[in-house]
């Protein structure tokens, strides 16, 4: 979320180094380093986060026409809470499946509509499923998440998409954080 690189290119030269550019802030975003995950939790999103709430390229999602979004195959978003520096601006929550009852009531409707209808992608502000807290929406994703049974479900929590050195995953998943050579188990 901080300048890494900053570059004059001469103008003949833009578009061949912009690729090579574009290339080098790929490999530094960061990454859930699982291809398939069952339920993703988000504790909170935000537009400070980014522009969609959470980064598609965190999640996989993304509601616009765009290749390269896919990767990790998440099948149910769960967002918790909305961050305090967005005040109630919920752009991007039609991206999730289930939501807490705590968010909507936070969302503040004329501001995300207005942002909504500003990018022209109107189903950025559909509203996922509430539920009273935050148990009763994992456990509906978990539920949810076809012809998988609930022991097996592969779940990961992270904090937001900016924050992702640090995540919870569910005991189907710490074969692959074992074997991981990017990934380290901490117990407590």
């Amino acid at each position: 979320d901080h300048t890494s690189v900053v570059e004059a290119i001469p103008a003949d030269q833009l578009l061949a180094r912009e690729g090579e550019l574009l290339k080098q802030g790929s490999s530094m975003m960061p990454r859930l380093y699982f291809d398939d995950i069952d339920v993703l939790v988000i504790e909170e999103m935000g537009k400070e986060i980014s522009g969609s709430g959470f980064d598609p390229n965190i999640t996989g999602r993304n509601c616009r026409p765009v290749t390269g979004f896919g990767h990790p195959r998440v099948e149910k978003i769960v967002v918790l809470d909305l961050s305090e520096k967005t005040h109630g601006n919920a752009t991007g929550i039609g991206l999730a499946d289930v939501i807490t009852q705590k968010l909507y009531d936070q969302i503040d409707f004329p501001v995300t509509y207005a942002n909504v209808i500003a990018s022209a992608y109107l189903d950025g502000g559909l509203i996922p499923i509430p539920m009273p807290n935050e148990h009763d929406a994992i456990a509906l994703a978990v539920k949810t998440v076809p012809a998988v049974p609930t022991k097996d479900c592969r779940i990961v929590r992270i904090r937001n998409t900016l924050s992702v050195s640090e995540i919870s995953v569910s005991d189907s998943l710490l074969s692959e954080v074992d074997a991981h050579p990017m990934l380290s188990l901490i117990t407590d």
